[in-house]
């Protein structure tokens, strides 16, 4: 009797495509806390041993060799609509990371120069169209959702994008509000699971700190608010 065949006893791994932010806008410093959240959203993913997590380096990934696909920030919708609009003509369930930042009231209130005029001028629609236009133009960020940004407007293909979702990936039940409020696609029903972000423990734990490499200006901040992410005036790390 001949041995059974390993392959046909062992379960096929399931395969996530992670979608977010194509490759030129990444470069030069452009690497934000949505790419931070794929990365290890993806080797937490590939942990499991039934999971195989492969971040795209594409704007038009293969989606037929995946079984789900996981798409990051909404924010940028022409980023990820073409893999949206894939998945859902090849129906592959579609989680989507929400990554959810409204900033018309900021751009429109604080800043002083072109993107802020437009932006209490012309609304927040035209200017982020306007601003992903003057990415592709500046940093080659010419990807296929650009055009379709252009043709549908900033606010109409968000809600393309989420017609394609399957379930909501919010950060916090704040965030999952203001989605609910700003793009209303009868969101109340969508199924969705609160996932609130992560700490790199290995980065940030006390023995770290302590560690004889670690400068001593890092140790004198124990006790101290620490903000995660770039200065800037968005973030408002002044009313910390």
């Amino acid at each position: 009797m001949s041995a059974p065949d390993s392959k046909s006893n062992s379960q096929r791994r399931i395969r996530v495509l992670l979608q977010g932010r194509p490759p030129e806008s990444l470069s030069g410093g452009g690497r934000g806390g949505d790419q931070v959240q794929i990365e290890q959203t993806a080797a937490a993913l590939n942990r499991l041993a039934l999971v195989e997590a492969v971040v795209s380096d594409s704007s038009s990934p293969d989606v037929g060799s995946f079984d789900i696909v996981h798409l990051f920030n909404i924010t940028r919708p022409h980023d990820i609509w073409p893999v949206a609009r894939l998945a859902a003509e090849l129906n592959k369930p579609v989680a989507l990371s929400t990554v959810f930042v409204d900033t018309a009231g900021y751009e429109g209130e604080r800043r002083k120069d072109i993107v802020g005029v437009l932006t209490k001028f012309a609304g927040a629609d035209r200017t982020e169209v306007a601003k992903a236009i003057g990415r592709a133009i500046l940093r080659g960020e010419r990807g296929p959702g650009v055009s379709r940004l252009v043709r549908k407007g900033f606010r109409g293909l968000q809600e393309e994008v989420l017609d394609a979702t399957s379930v909501l990936l919010p950060n916090s039940n704040s965030e999952l509000m203001r989605v609910r409020t700003t793009l209303d696609r009868g969101l109340t029903s969508r199924p969705y699971s609160v996932v609130p972000n992560g700490v790199d423990i290995e980065f940030f734990s006390r023995a770290a700190a302590q560690a004889d490499s670690t400068p001593e200006w890092i140790k004198k901040l124990d006790g101290c608010v620490l903000a995660v992410g770039r200065i800037e005036d968005r973030k408002n790390q002044l009313a910390l």
